[in-house]
């Protein structure tokens, strides 16, 4: 069997001994044009030509495997880039502990999370698994392999970002540290969908004890020990770390409680992180109605002031058990006429506070509580106090409040002023 196959012409050289007709084993020097008809040369050009093939193969699936990795839920610990320099998602998020060590921006990754495993952990997201409609897409619980129960939220269709934003804000995500905030597991990518994976929390939500658990009334102490360290995590986000976050959606129902009601903030790293400046104007309004500050509401305009608002109406839910917003009258439209009368400077609180607590709080734990509360709804966001100075003031601090709550100085009749 003959080929006839044209070889390419051969650089030209000096030394006709080192040309390629050496392989073809030719007796001719003088013929080493013939070199491509020889077997033996055939034979050593297909190898060397398989070589190459294989090694670009190899070369092909090596990063086709590292580009799936990245679909399966893997925090990587890369800095995301990509992206402009003022794009917040692409900023990375340096916090600092409340012993003043800085957590290091490198965390390990998380873990891997696929799409088959998820959808067997809740049974193919089973209505059975449900557990509610959050503002940023439904969540289902789900039991793993291993028999951890985690919460898988699949994120709102219209909220799905380019796969580089997403990563980069899941970065952020990841190195939020905080006893009071809930950590994220992992996520996963696909096609259509971008899923975040977090523990499992069985005894519910704020909303839940304070407005639908009929058997149980939710104590004072419980609602003190809420609302002191839901300050703590809050001044976490806006003070410890780098850039800044929001939180945006600060709300009983994103307040899960442990077995011990110790709270965890949820749904905070699902926010935009802002760098440091004064205001970030969002075109998409996020929130919860009857929480958004009244600023943020009407122009998309929001600061650190904007979060602090919607934790007042968390803490006016836990002084008088009300929901925030009802058919007639939402709650601080109802609230604030009470927190400038005579009755509530003189020490009265007995129109405000939830009628289920029969009384049975602390007087100088309520007195607090209220002056955060009304400092922290007040219209103009510029006199709303900082997250840090609300946990001052939780923790018996209330003189710093003062500057807030001009007008309302309690136990005191004084000259009103609107709130």
């Amino acid at each position: 069997m003959s080929y006839n196959v044209a070889s390419p012409p051969l650089p030209p050289s000096d030394d006709h001994h080192h040309d390629f007709s050496d392989f073809a084993n030719s007796p001719d020097s003088n013929h080493h044009q013939q070199y491509n008809t020889s077997p033996v040369r055939q034979a050593s050009l297909f190898f060397i030509a398989l070589g190459i093939l294989i090694v670009l193969v190899v070369v092909w699936c090596c990063k086709r495997k590292g580009k799936m990795k990245k679909h399966d839920g893997k925090l990587d610990n890369q800095q995301p880039s990509g992206g402009s320099q003022g794009d917040a998602a692409n900023l990375e998020i340096v916090c600092v502990g409340d012993a003043g060590t800085s957590i290091p921006a490198s965390v390990p990754s998380k873990g891997t999370f696929k799409y088959d495993d998820l959808s067997a952990a809740t049974n193919k997201f089973s209505q059975d698994n449900f557990l509610g409609q959050g503002g940023f897409g439904q969540v289902h619980k789900g039991v793993l392999g291993n028999g951890m129960e985690i919460a898988v939220k699949c994120l709102k269709s219209g909220s799905v970002q380019e796969e580089g934003e997403f990563e980069a804000e899941v970065e952020n995500i990841s190195r939020v540290q905080h006893p009071n905030l809930m950590s994220l597991l992992g996520y996963c990518i696909t096609s259509e969908q971008r899923i975040l994976v977090y523990e499992f929390i069985p005894n519910k939500t704020l909303e839940y004890h304070l407005h639908e658990n009929e058997s149980q009334t939710l104590d004072w102490s419980k609602r003190m020990m809420i609302a002191v360290n839901c300050a703590k995590g809050l001044a976490y986000l806006h003070d410890d770390c780098e850039p800044r976050v929001i939180h945006r959606d600060i709300k009983s129902a994103n307040i899960h409680l442990k077995n011990d009601y110790e709270p965890l903030m949820a749904d905070f790293g699902l926010a935009k992180v802002t760098a440091d400046n004064i205001t970030h104007v969002s075109t998409r309004i996020m929130g919860t109605m009857g929480y958004l500050a009244p600023e943020y509401a009407m122009s998309g305009k929001l600061t650190e002031r904007s979060d602090v608002y919607s934790f007042g109406i968390v803490l006016l839910e836990l002084i008088t058990g009300r929901r925030p917003s009802a058919k007639s009258e939402n709650l601080v439209d109802w609230a604030r006429p009470l927190l400038m009368t005579n009755t509530l400077r003189n020490g009265d609180y007995s129109k405000l506070v939830d009628q289920r607590l029969e009384n049975e709080y602390k007087y100088d734990e309520m007195e607090c509580m209220i002056a955060c509360a009304a400092a922290s709804i007040r219209h103009s966001s510029k006199k709303r106090p900082t997250m840090s100075q609300v946990v001052a003031a939780l923790q018996g601090d209330v003189s710093i409040l003062q500057e807030f709550n001009v007008g309302i100085k309690f136990n005191q009749r004084s000259k009103e002023e609107n709130i």
